[in-house]
């Protein structure tokens, strides 16, 4: 009886207030004009899967920019119809792209300086 309930609730009723404590404010802040809370959240799981993967060593926090930037880029591809694939998986692979870059100057300093020596 509760999940025939809760599947007539219209997502356009549940508002940000609803997210879990685990969506970051900032990233709230971001989407709200554009999304649900819904898709929000489906959408800060990509970012937990990105951020997992690629074994940040920074926290999330530290790197809460760069994802903002990642959804604005995405916004913006939406709004010229230069995405070719789904909102959300475009946003996953600039999201990827932008945070390979961190882990790279994570990394920079496991390099060999090969040319220099």
């Amino acid at each position: 009886a509760l999940q025939e309930r809760s599947e007539s609730i219209p997502t356009q009723q549940i508002d940000t207030s609803f997210l879990p404590e685990s969506v970051h404010k900032e990233f709230i802040q971001a989407t709200k004009p554009f999304l649900c809370a819904v898709d929000i959240y489906k959408l800060w799981n990509r970012v937990i899967i990105v951020y997992k993967k690629l074994k940040l060593e920074r926290h999330l926090d530290d790197v809460i920019d760069t994802v903002i930037g990642a959804f604005k880029q995405t916004v913006f591809k939406k709004k010229m119809n230069s995405i070719r694939s789904t909102f959300e998986g475009y946003f996953y692979s600039v999201l990827y792209g932008m945070l390979i870059v961190e882990k790279r100057r994570e990394n920079k300093h496991l390099l060999y300086d090969f040319i220099g020596d």
